[in-house]
């Protein structure tokens, strides 16, 4: 299972909902919104600038993917897939 976490959103440099739905459409990814209370396989948190300011604290998982940038989501997605 698939996790996905935002950061607060307040510098972002790229809609990262919009990157979002597109590569996980294009490499067929399934996910959700991540869930302290659910254990992810992978959790993808997506920061909209280089602050890298979210906290995945509480989170559960075995493998944390943290990317800045449309670009980085990509590459990371396609690597997933």
């Amino acid at each position: 299972m698939i996790g996905v976490k935002f950061c607060g959103g307040c510098n972002s440099r790229y809609d990262r909902g919009n990157a979002l739905k597109k590569y996980s459409k294009e490499f067929n990814i399934c996910y959700e919104y991540a869930d302290e209370n659910t254990f992810y396989n992978t959790l993808v948190v997506i920061c909209g600038c280089s602050s890298i300011c979210a906290n995945t604290e509480g989170y559960m998982y075995n493998k944390v993917i943290i990317v800045d940038s449309e670009e980085q989501l990509y590459v990371e997605f396609e690597k997933i897939k």
